[in-house]
């Protein structure tokens, strides 16, 4: 028996698409033209192409969620182990597959990591030793082993990804269904599900990945399968897509097919006279838990710099407290000397949060970039969301964008505001090649104002091709402050 198959299907939602993961369009629009595919048992299949294509409608198709929860117009068959996804149940369903989404904190339940892992277990009436045995496991496999007590609200994108992983992993599910897993994850945590993703696959599992990192899934998938407007493309085996030229993946729109390197560093020490805004001995702490103790740091205006480092490290802290949302327990923010109010750092800043969903207010797309729009200076909106390709969207409900268009739209939010400081927290995070591109070109764009850009980021194709400098953050140990290595970059090289 086939793990999951499609015949002739075709979807289209019948009201705003879904929040979260790359759902497209009106209801107008199909999210899915006439499919027909088979997933075998135990293979693993990446489904990859750009934002909106329908890669997260075929993963909602398989779960359940649509039509159970996401309702429109759907034709054809689609089979989980036999069954009609139609006439079974979410609940029949959600016993044979698992679901890893790109926002985890959408799929939470419960207030710590320990508490989050054992939950499913615990609705399914577990005895309790066979709980504490599964959630010891799961946890050592995912490196959480030392989090188990960590509030879920506390941790960073990518600590909260790795615990959805290790949600998904538990409940014993054969089908797992992968939506962007990696979207927040720092290099080293990308090994480590590359790792589990191997692990699961030599046990019998079929993965389903929906993914524009590509990379770390060499050696891991059997088949790749390409999806545009809607449409399935292409197919390759594994061995021939990760052969493909670099020209010709560029030709594609896919990202890099080989683990990407920073490469071309120039060095590591600044220059005396740069202006830019400056982090003197500054600390902050959770509660009576400090995570981030700065002796020094300069953002130069006028540049491009990526903050990088493991997960947890304080990068997303160091955000809000250049933002003005998070206020120093001690030392000072200042920019050319002049210390800034916590007031200050708010209105001559603006930030791309990772969840951009709590950035969107207005019921236009239109509407969300002129209500920030600074009134001295000279910005055309429309031209700002034809330069991020959002121009033909302009009179939709930001809600109903796929996550890509989301991200760029506040992106475009902070372009028309005109800030002194911008920081874009994982900017990058669930875009397909092209925007990664349109990121980068716009990031640089921002410095020809004579803004200090930040971006924090954990993918390096990203911080290669848009960064002057990288500084690499460590948490906090035994030394008084965290450990900044500062590498300037060369760029004279062309962006990706």
């Amino acid at each position: 028996m086939n793990a999951v198959t499609f015949h002739e299907v075709s979807f289209s939602y019948d009201s705003l698409a879904p929040e979260g993961e790359g759902t497209p369009s009106p209801a107008t629009e199909p999210a899915l033209r006439d499919l027909s595919y088979v997933f075998k048992p135990g293979s693993a299949t990446l489904l990859t192409g750009p934002s909106g294509c329908g890669k997260s409608t075929v993963l909602r198709l398989i779960n359940g969620l649509i039509p159970h929860v996401n309702g429109g117009d759907l034709t054809g068959e689609v089979t989980v182990d036999g069954l009609d996804t139609i006439s079974t149940t979410l609940t029949e369903l959600g016993s044979r597959t698992a679901t890893v989404f790109q926002n985890p904190a959408n799929q939470f339940f419960t207030a710590t990591v320990g508490e989050e892992l054992a939950f499913g277990l615990q609705q399914a009436g577990i005895e309790h030793r066979t709980i504490i045995d599964a959630v010891t496991s799961v946890a050592d496999r995912l490196g959480l082993g030392d989090r188990l007590e960590r509030m879920l609200d506390q941790l960073s994108g990518g600590e909260q990804q790795q615990v959805a992983c290790g949600v998904a992993l538990i409940g014993g599910a054969t089908i797992l269904l992968f939506d962007e897993p990696t979207s927040n994850l720092s290099p080293t945590a990308i090994e480590d599900i590359a790792v589990v993703l191997r692990e699961l696959k030599a046990g019998g599992a079929t993965l389903i990945i929906a993914e524009h990192r590509l990379y770390f899934l060499n050696g891991i998938v059997d088949t790749v399968l390409l999806f545009t407007e809607a449409e399935l493309r292409s197919c390759w085996d594994a061995d021939s897509f990760f052969a493909l030229d670099d020209q010709t993946r560029r030709d594609l729109g896919l990202r890099c097919l080989d683990r990407p390197e920073l490469g071309n560093a120039l060095g590591g020490k600044d220059s005396e006279d740069i202006e830019g805004l400056k982090i003197s001995d500054v600390s902050f702490n959770y509660g009576d838990r400090p995570v981030l103790r700065i002796a020094d740091l300069l953002l130069p205006a006028g540049q491009v710099t990526a903050v990088m480092g493991p997960n947890g490290a304080g990068k997303s802290t160091l955000c809000r407290l250049i933002t003005g949302l998070a206020e120093p327990a001690s030392g000072t923010i200042s920019w050319a000397g002049m210390p800034l109010a916590r007031k200050e750092r708010i209105s001559t800043s603006a930030l791309v949060m990772q969840d951009v969903h709590r950035q969107l207010f207005a019921e236009t797309v239109l509407a969300e970039v002129t209500t920030g729009m600074s009134k001295d200076k000279d910005i055309d909106a429309d031209q700002v969301l034809a330069e991020l390709d959002l121009l033909s969207v302009a009179d939709r409900h930001p809600m109903s964008l796929s996550g890509g268009q989301k991200q760029r739209l506040v992106i475009a939010t902070v372009m028309v505001k005109g800030s002194r400081v911008v920081v874009l927290d994982e900017p990058t995070s669930g875009v397909d090649y092209r925007h990664l591109c349109d990121i980068t070109r716009l990031a640089r764009r921002l410095t020809e104002s004579g803004a200090a850009v930040v971006v924090v980021s954990h993918d390096i194709e990203f911080v290669a091709s848009c960064a002057d400098r990288v500084v690499t953050l460590s948490p906090l140990g035994d030394e008084p402050h965290n450990h900044i290595q500062l590498t300037l970059l060369n760029r004279e090289l062309p962006a990706a």
